[in-house]
């Protein structure tokens, strides 16, 4: 018998197991559940033809790529759902590349597991409403519809308020850090105070020139365009709250967060948190740190997570002048215990 008969008779081998009929109607689910997480049923032995005539075996038409691990048995649903048999396939595996080829894994996001989670339910649910009768099918009915408007609706609140938990950081190709990832979809700017300021500056220096009186020299020009750009900066700093986080880190930058009067503590503590050292742990405000005031002598340590719970809400949706910090405000961010 040739290697390529020998391969082919051990594709063909099959272990058929007895399944009962009312695993038929959870057939679409159990199918998902195996394309996304493959089901490790045996470790088989690898093809020894492979590993003794790997140049032969490389020559064929059609081959089946050594695998530096074992293959692995394969679910495959056959037949009706009154005489259907859950049948494992065994053998080689022929697979399109080398094993040694680096394969990007595939980040499992919470998307995927609320679609999961409802298909399984709702085909759960349907499956035993066709089973049962009187009030308990009444009720299982009255759930296979109830629940997937109570996921849509806590679904799109989600989406609306915290859409960064809906992701993974993987599902972008540059794999950017959890902080990274949660600051560009929770910030509300879009440029930094200093690219704001060369942009103003690139325009005052191409317009006030173009005004100014001919007579006037280039070092005369040069002081009005500098006195416009510290007029303008000076005008950004009443439109910032700027927070030092050198008493954390004495290598951290000092952060500039945008406010107006309809900014709401949770996003700023938000965005705050975003500039704040690494061992910093989220929604610990009034716990392991707190914002100062020295000029004012104020300590504003009851907002925040800590005060959202105090007071029996989901957050602090507080206006952020209200408990008394403004723009062009300077704050220290001070470490607790």
């Amino acid at each position: 018998m040739s290697m390529h008969e020998e391969r082919q008779k051990r594709l063909a081998r099959r272990v058929l197991l007895p399944w009962p009929s009312w695993l038929a109607s959870l057939r679409p689910a159990l199918a998902l559940v195996d394309r996304h997480w493959p089901v490790h049923l045996a470790r088989l032995p690898k093809a020894p033809h492979a590993a003794d005539h790997p140049a032969e075996y490389a020559k064929r038409s059609n081959p089946c790529i050594p695998m530096t691990n074992p293959p692995v048995a394969q679910i495959i649903f056959r037949g009706a759902p009154s005489t259907g048999m859950l049948e494992v396939a065994t053998g080689e595996v022929c697979v399109s590349q080398p094993s040694n080829t680096p394969r990007g894994s595939k980040a499992l996001n919470p998307l995927w597991i609320i679609s999961l989670f409802l298909t399984v339910s709702e085909v759960a649910a349907g499956t035993a409403a066709t089973q049962t009768q009187g009030w308990l099918q009444a009720v299982l009915v009255l759930f296979s519809v109830a629940f997937p408007v109570g996921v849509a609706s806590a679904f799109f609140a989600i989406l609306v308020q915290r859409p960064y938990v809906l992701y993974a950081p993987k599902d972008y190709s540059k794999n950017p850090s959890v902080r990274d990832f949660v600051t560009a979809l929770n910030t509300s700017r879009n440029r930094s105070v200093e690219n704001m300021e060369a942009s103003i500056r690139s325009a005052m220096e191409e317009v006030i020139p173009k005004m100014l009186d001919a007579k006037i020299g280039a070092l005369s020009q040069e002081l009005i365009v500098a006195e416009a750009i510290e007029s303008a900066r000076e005008d950004f700093r009443h439109r910032f709250v700027e927070i030092s986080y050198i008493q954390m880190d004495h290598n951290a930058e000092p952060a500039q967060i945008p406010v107006s009067e309809e900014t709401i503590v949770q996003d700023f503590l938000n965005e705050a948190w975003s500039f704040a050292p690494e061992w910093i742990p989220p929604y610990t405000y009034g716990n392991k740190w707190v914002l100062l005031d020295q000029e004012k002598g104020r300590s504003y340590q009851k907002m925040g997570a800590l005060w959202a719970r105090r007071n029996r809400k989901g957050s602090d949706d507080r206006l952020l002048y209200s408990i008394g910090i403004s723009a062009g405000d300077t704050l220290q961010a001070v470490p607790l215990n």
